[in-house]
């Protein structure tokens, strides 16, 4: 159950409506209505930090939930698993990713794996990315993807931060369909 109580399209301030759609809104807009200026200036910033890009949807989603692992984000983590399969993840890559260690090399390929070591090194703590990391990671990605990629890790430690101490939970739908594959996580 959540800290912070839902607001339902009609309970929300005017300036926070907008945000809401024809299916109602995520738990994460729900809770930020509550401060309308808060919400109209984080719900684009999320929207282009982890929304379409240059970088493909497989590649973020990797990001975003390794990421959400590390910081054992539940809503994040089961929210992005489900998510994770409509960018065409497998059940595996996504357990590989649940589990926080190192990478193997069955599923994903060496570019992957330096922007999971990366994503982790950022999650973890970003003092201590080596120079051979950085170098491997402008061997594969443009200046402009490193930046984007830091980004998005930075954005998602963020999101996990806020979703976690605040409680909120995952759909049921979402839980029910990866209890349905074998990727419900619990912490």
């Amino acid at each position: 159950m959540s800290f912070v109580p839902h607001l339902s399209k009609e309970e929300a301030p005017i300036l926070s409506k907008n945000f809401y759609g024809k299916n109602g809104a995520s738990p994460l807009t729900k809770t930020l209505a509550h401060v309308p200026t808060l919400l109209q200036q984080t719900m684009p910033f999320i929207s282009r930090a982890l929304g379409a890009s240059a970088i493909d949807f497989r590649t973020k989603e990797i990001v975003i939930l390794r990421t959400s692992v590390l910081q054992q984000c539940l809503f994040c983590i089961n929210t992005h698993s489900a998510v994770a399969l409509q960018a065409s993840l497998l059940a595996e890559e996504i357990l590989e990713l649940h589990h926080g260690q190192q990478i193997g090399t069955a599923y994903f390929s060496q570019k992957e794996r330096i922007m999971i070591a990366w994503t982790d090194a950022i999650s973890k703590d970003p003092n201590m990315i080596s120079s051979s990391l950085r170098e491997q990671m402008q061997r594969y990605f443009s200046a402009a993807e490193i930046v984007e990629l830091t980004m998005l890790v930075s954005a998602t430690v963020m999101l996990n931060k806020y979703c976690t101490a605040l409680g909120l939970p995952p759909s049921e739908e979402c839980l029910a369909l990866l209890a349905s594959k074998g990727l419900a996580y619990t912490c």
